[in-house]
């Protein structure tokens, strides 16, 4: 994408089948989008399981909203060139430092207190606190929040470290799994 190429942006949204969306673009054009691999994360659980609500969905500003607040960046859904280049860069900002029992466990360079870490886990995603173990925001399955509060437990020196590190700005390395 060149600096004089204007940014595609969605005009109008029409629900089509299961999570698809039909959208009509800022360059006259339209097509239908699969949404499902972007509804990530709690602000998307409720429009996952209620179809009405899903089908509320519309355009406004560019991109995809719902009645809930949720919204979807146009840039990830069309897959511009921008867009593929920040989720390289987050990629590269959020390193994994474990890998236990189908999830990743990341920390992040400059993140906000308290101290923690990202845990996901088949789409589901949640912030943990490393003192504490509880989790700030977000969900994961039960016996998974069990496990990483145990591995909090018995590793905290070594992910404290981690966190210590990536805050820093240097590779915060690996961690042992539980």
């Amino acid at each position: 994408m060149t600096k004089n190429t204007p940014m595609l942006r969605i005009l109008e949204a029409q629900p089509a089948k299961g999570f698809r969306v039909k959208v009509w673009l800022s360059d006259g054009t339209s097509r239908t989008l699969d949404t499902e691999p972007f509804l990530k994360g709690p602000v998307f659980a409720r429009i996952k399981k209620d179809p009405v609500l899903f089908s509320r969905v519309k355009a406004l500003h560019g991109t995809l909203v719902w009645p809930n607040g949720a919204d979807l960046d146009p840039d990830v859904l069309l897959g511009t060139a921008v867009a593929r280049r920040v989720v390289a860069r987050f990629k590269q900002a959020m390193p994994a430092i474990c890998q236990f029992d189908g999830a990743t466990i990341y920390v992040y360079h400059n993140d906000h207190p308290p101290p923690h870490i990202h845990v996901k886990q088949s789409g589901e995603e949640a912030l943990v606190a490393i003192l504490t173990g509880k989790i700030i925001e977000g969900e994961i399955p039960k016996p998974l929040h069990k496990t990483v509060k145990q591995w909090l437990k018995d590793q905290r020196p070594a992910i404290l470290e981690a966190y210590v590190k990536a805050q820093s700005g240097q590779p915060p390395g690996k961690v042992p799994p539980p």
